[in-house]
């Protein structure tokens, strides 16, 4: 009997638009940018930031509909990074700080705008979108902070500078 052989996943997408798709308020106590970080799984999204009084904390959301599966507590102090362990580089393809992001074989670049307000999405090593301004897409915003893109493209995640996630999806 001949050997079975499973068929490749495909590892990136082919994606050319991105929708906005759910928006999420960050939790409470989120003050200091500059010390978030992001990291995307298959189906989740890790965000590890500072809160008010200086703890480093996390929190959980799926990447389909944006809902809490975990919410650190106020007052607990958690490692600085979780991508700095070896399970993390080995299980997570796009791990984010600041304004530059891509997907697990670079097929996909997103970068960050220097005033912030917009940031762009390279496929192959071509422009091939545009976001629209944060302020476009929730008016108490006025820019993006950090921005991520899943392992596959699919997924866009941004944080603004009011502490709002924003994901976009890609078709």
């Amino acid at each position: 009997m001949p050997l079975k052989v499973p068929t490749p996943t495909v590892l990136e997408g082919d994606y050319s638009d991105w929708a906005e798709s759910w928006t999420s308020d960050f939790p409470q106590g989120h003050t200091i940018y500059g010390q978030d970080w992001m990291a995307i799984s298959d189906v989740y999204l890790y965000i590890g930031y500072r809160d008010d009084s200086a703890n480093r904390r996390f929190i959980v959301l799926k990447l389909e509909d944006g809902s809490s599966m975990f919410t650190s507590t106020s007052g607990q102090n958690y490692l600085p990074a979780m991508y700095a362990n070896d399970y993390a580089h080995n299980n997570f393809s796009s791990m984010v700080i600041g304004g530059v992001s891509f997907s697990v074989r670079d097929r996909y670049n997103v970068f960050v705008l220097s005033d912030k307000q917009q940031f762009e999405v390279w496929k192959n090593g071509a422009k091939v979108w545009t976001s629209p301004l944060a302020s476009e897409v929730d008016a108490s915003s006025s820019t993006y902070e950090i921005i991520g893109i899943s392992w596959n493209g699919l997924y866009i995640i941004a944080l603004t500078d009011v502490s709002k996630l924003i994901c976009f999806k890609g078709s």
